[in-house]
């Protein structure tokens, strides 16, 4: 008994047995499926012979599809600017991260390896004042020194114009 094929039916049973997600099943799932929404056995043989057998073949096969493949866009060719714009970007962004490894290292790293601290201004003016003193106190020496040496030479001068002038008498 010849029933009549519902093209209608056949062809929405060949749109969902396109579908990339009903492509991995099986055919005894596909088949269960479109009995269960009122297909006939012969629509359903007709809408599965709609369907080419590689495409069947090759997606059974093959893990799940995530969707349709995206379309390759092709990048448009930069600009002289934009090459400029993103060399010099890349020089500050460079140089910013090496000043900040420089801070770092004079500043942390540097001072815990060799166990020296930078001195604080109060610290620096309390050194600066006493050698300032040290100075001052080697200066008065070195004049107080020199006054007794100019005083004994003095004198030594003085004696000799005594003896020079009581020679020429």
């Amino acid at each position: 008994m010849a029933e009549k094929v519902r093209q209608d039916l056949v062809e929405e049973a060949r749109k969902f047995l396109l579908n990339p997600k009903v492509l991995t099943e099986k055919d005894e799932n596909k088949r269960a499926f479109l009995m269960k929404k009122g297909l006939t056995e012969e629509e359903i043989n007709v809408a599965f012979s709609m369907v080419p057998k590689n495409m069947m073949m090759s997606h059974s096969a093959s893990s799940p599809s995530f969707g349709p493949p995206v379309p390759y866009i092709p990048q448009q060719p930069s600009s002289r600017w934009s090459q400029v714009r993103d060399y010099a970007n890349l020089v500050l962004i460079l140089s910013g991260a090496s000043y900040g490894i420089h801070y770092i290292y004079k500043c942390y790293i540097g001072p815990l390896l060799t166990g020296h601290r930078e001195k604080s201004v109060e610290e620096s003016m309390i050194e600066l004042q006493h050698s300032v003193a040290t100075v001052l106190k080697d200066v008065q020496n070195t004049l107080s020194t020199l006054e007794q040496t100019l005083s004994a030479q003095t004198i030594k001068i003085q004696i000799i114009n005594v003896e020079n002038t009581s020679a020429t008498d």
